[in-house]
C-alpha cells in the first residue's frame, strides 16, 4: 500500500490522506498488520501526497517529497511534548469542515499541537507540528 509503514501506526484512530485527485478523512484500525478504513482501493491506486495516521498520542505522518521523488516519514508522539519545555508547546483546535464534521464517526474539532523551538538568534520558530484527536 504506497509506502505506508503500517507496523508504525497507531493501532487506530484517523486518516487524512491528499491523494493526486482525492482527499480522504475517515477511521482506521490496523488489524494483522492489514490496514482497514472506508475508502482503502484509493489510497492503493492513486499516489500519495500527504497523509496522516492519528489518535490522541500518537501520529504517523508520510509526505511525499517531489523534488527528490521520495518520502518524508514521521512517527510524532505525546511522550515527546511531555520532555519539551511547556512554554513551547501551542495548542489550536482546528473546526472540522462540515462534510466530515456531520459524520458520526468522524470528530468535529481536531488539536493541533505546535511544537516551537528557539533560534541561535534567540527568535522562537515551528519546529513542527502533530495532529491529536480531542
Amino acid at each position: 500500500m504506497n509506502q505506508i509503514s503500517i507496523e508504525q501506526l497507531p493501532d487506530s484512530g484517523y486518516l487524512i490522506a491528499q491523494l493526486e485527485s482525492s482527499l480522504i478523512f475517515e477511521p482506521y484500525t490496523v488489524k494483522d498488520r492489514k490496514l482497514f478504513f472506508h475508502g482503502s482501493e484509493l489510497i492503493e491506486k492513486e499516489k500519495i501526497k500527504e497523509c496522516h495516521f492519528f489518535n490522541r498520542d500518537r501520529e504517523y505522518r508520510l509526505i511525499f517529497r517531489e523534488s527528490r521523488g521520495d518520502f518524508i516519514e514521521r512517527v510524532l508522539t505525546a511522550e515527546e511534548e511531555q520532555k519539551m519545555n511547556p512554554d513551547l508547546i501551542y495548542e489550536q483546535e482546528m473546526m472540522i469542515k462540515k462534510e466530515y464534521a456531520c459524520r458520526e464517526d468522524l470528530p468535529e474539532k481536531l488539536l493541533i499541537i505546535n511544537r516551537y523551538y528557539f533560534t541561535e538568534n534567540d527568535t522562537l520558530a515551528l519546529r513542527d507540528y502533530r495532529i491529536s484527536c480531542l
